[in-house]
């Protein structure tokens, strides 16, 4: 077992340049979207549970019990995490548009 020892990135890289993807970024972007990600939150269901800007500060905050969206889009490469803040919501009260 003398091999060269690979880092994660070089791996995660080696694997990412050489899959071969059509109509998109590997990691995710989109050139061909028109219109960004949109998200809201049924402050009605919403408990509180603080789960969402765990999973994603850079879209949600708590305010006082309740989380809330900041801003009015999702920035660019947060997508990801918003739609798993959404999936993982354990009252559905995260509304992903996009």
């Amino acid at each position: 077992m003398g091999g060269a020892r690979v880092s994660r990135c070089e791996f995660l890289l080696a694997g990412c340049c050489s899959a071969t993807v059509s109509g998109s970024d590997p990691l995710g972007y989109d050139e061909t979207r028109e219109t960004p990600m949109k998200v809201t939150i049924d402050t009605d269901a919403c408990v509180g549970c603080g789960l969402c800007p765990d999973a994603c500060p850079a879209v949600f905050e708590m305010d006082g019990d309740l989380a809330r969206v900041i801003g009015d889009e999702v920035p660019a490469g947060e997508e990801d995490g918003c739609r798993d803040a959404a999936e993982h919501c354990p009252v559905d009260a995260i509304v992903v548009d996009g």
